[in-house]
């Protein structure tokens, strides 16, 4: 599991990161799983979430944490600690080992996910290379056999893909205007919505949890919507960018940018939407 800062904390140097990194950087094509919290209980929920999705994947779960989250102070609801805990998945002990025939490493399965054991386990040995390997982890240039590893490892999020956490959710549901914005912009976006309705515009908001791969849900959000305005602190519209490479139609996105190292405010996102609204009407 890693956890990346998203925003730097200080009031002049508010920004996102290069959002490639997270979603498509490394060498060559591996899956990787991206949350984003939205408040200090949704980072605590996510961090005990995406610590098992790490173990039953056996593979890289990026935490897009915003430094204004995790260190200002604010209030929230008890953690329930009762929804932790990770499951061992296909964690081998040394009975187990002992059991098999042979132990591979990489074994090809169905759901992509190989049974392994911790380093030490008598039997258990194997290699680790950074390049293409075969199921005991000696490295291959095989053609099949490296098509064989790649298909195994996108087979790994679809076989935890039901345990992606959903978006959170504010406002009527049938609003023909959405807002949608992720990790210290959540806070920002309901209040404006709030705001927004109290002068005759309902709005509904989403926050999506899960930003890689993209859900059908944060897609279909903006399909059903006349428009829908995605707040960033990005020159590139860097997440209005991802959504739209996973479906989302592009005509119906309007994007509110943010770039100066000064947080939104409420009241930006207001002004203008209502100002949008109001030209549109014209």
């Amino acid at each position: 599991m890693f956890r990346f800062r998203w925003h730097a904390g200080r009031r002049a140097a508010t920004l996102y990161v290069n959002e490639h990194h997270r979603y498509l950087g490394g060498d060559g094509d591996f899956p990787r799983i991206v949350l984003a919290p939205g408040d200090p209980g949704d980072a605590f929920e996510i961090a005990t979430l995406a610590t098992d999705l790490a173990q039953r994947t056996q593979g890289p779960v990026i935490i897009a944490m915003d430094q204004a989250i995790g260190q200002d102070a604010s209030t929230t609801d008890p953690f329930d600690t009762r929804a932790t805990g990770l499951d061992q998945a296909k964690r081998l002990t040394a009975d187990d080992v002992a059991d098999l025939k042979e132990y591979r490493r990489y074994l090809v399965t169905s759901d992509g996910i190989s049974p392994w054991s911790v380093p030490g386990t008598p039997g258990g040995m194997n290699l680790v290379t950074g390049n293409e390997h075969n199921e005991w982890g000696q490295v291959s240039a095989d053609p099949q056999n490296r098509l064989a590893m790649v298909r195994k490892r996108e087979r790994k999020i679809s076989s935890v893909h039901s345990m992606l956490p959903l978006a959170r959710r504010w406002g009527p549901g049938d609003a023909s205007m959405g807002l949608l914005g992720v990790g210290m912009e959540t806070a920002v976006i309901v209040e404006a919505r709030e705001r927004l309705e109290n002068i005759g515009l309902p709005v509904d908001v989403l926050q999506p949890r899960t930003l890689w791969p993209v859900l059908d849900e944060t897609v279909d959000f903006i399909r059903s919507r006349d428009r829908v305005y995605v707040v960033e602190h990005s020159a590139e519209a860097q997440l209005a960018r991802l959504i739209t490479s996973a479906g989302a139609p592009q005509d119906k996105i309007r994007s509110i940018t943010r770039y100066d190292g000064v947080p939104f405010t409420p009241g930006n996102i207001v002004d203008t939407m209502s100002a949008a609204t109001t030209g549109a009407a014209r």
